[in-house]
């Protein structure tokens, strides 16, 4: 019992020294957070390796200190302890594709599937597939996160600029400016709008589209 509840309090400490390096914006401070937070969690594996609550959390902090190897091994115990663990299999794609192993990734997010109210796996597939230029399939996959969640800023961005390579211009507008609506303070947005109204030969609204990015910048 003493060594559970031990645990318990080293995981919640890890939970807040992660919290407060998001919060600062000192490099140094924040790197000092999450290594301490990754101290209490390897105790806590130490103790007890079994505890798939332990690997996970040290997986995100591996990921967070930019050690991505290590990350998925981490993420990779957890889902040995938890194989149902559809936050684990996300984080671990993620991680598989900052290294560059998309084949590995996107197997991750497949195995994820559709997840109601979750739109990562399908933002994460279309990510995938831009990088590897299969703009078509990048394009259905942000549809899809957008359909989960149509606020989701990010997946109009790259749904986008997938659409600006195949030359679709006007449909690549009415993404950017979704992209406006949700967030007016959007500058690339506004500037990738003025490309794309230029290619339509829309020079006077793409140069206002310059001057609001431009604008936005200022301020």
């Amino acid at each position: 019992k003493d060594a559970q509840d031990e645990s318990e309090t080293r995981l919640a400490r890890t939970l807040a020294h992660v919290e407060l390096a998001a919060q600062t914006k000192d490099a140094t401070t924040s790197r000092a957070h999450y290594e301490a937070a990754l101290l209490d969690c390897q105790r806590v594996i130490d103790s007890q390796p079994q505890l798939s609550t332990a690997h996970f959390q040290n997986g995100v902090i591996l990921r967070l200190l930019d050690r991505y190897p290590e990350a998925v091994s981490a993420f990779t115990e957890a889902l040995r302890l938890t194989p149902e663990s559809t936050e684990t299999r996300i984080r671990r794609g993620i991680v598989w594709y900052h290294l560059g192993e998309l084949d590995l990734a996107l197997s991750d997010f497949r195995a994820v599937g559709f997840i109601p109210g979750d739109a990562r796996p399908a933002f994460w597939t279309g990510v995938i597939y831009a990088r590897r230029n299969d703009h078509f399939e990048a394009i259905r996959a942000f549809s899809e996160a957008i359909d989960v969640n149509p606020r989701y800023r990010l997946a109009f961005s790259n749904r986008a600029r997938s659409l600006m390579h195949l030359g679709h211009w006007q449909r690549a507008i009415d993404d950017l400016n979704a992209m406006i609506q949700i967030d007016p303070q959007d500058t690339e947005a506004y500037y990738r709008r003025g490309i794309a109204l230029k290619q339509l030969g829309r020079t006077a609204e793409a140069q206002r589209s310059f001057a609001q990015a431009g604008n936005r910048n200022e301020g």
